[in-house]
C-alpha cells in the first residue's frame, strides 16, 4: 500500500511539474516515512 502510494505520488509529479507541489509532497511522504519509523521502532 504504501509503494502504491509512493509510485501515485511520483506519477502525479509527472504529469504535475509544479515544484512547490512537489516539494509539498516530498515533505509530506518524508513526514510520513518518519512517522512509521517512529511506530516500528
Amino acid at each position: 500500500m504504501l509503494c502504491l502510494n509512493w509510485i501515485y505520488s511520483i506519477t502525479r509529479q509527472l504529469f504535475l511539474p509544479n515544484i512547490l507541489l512537489t516539494v509539498k509532497d516530498w515533505h509530506r511522504d518524508t513526514f510520513f516515512i518518519v512517522a512509521i519509523l517512529k511506530i516500528v521502532f
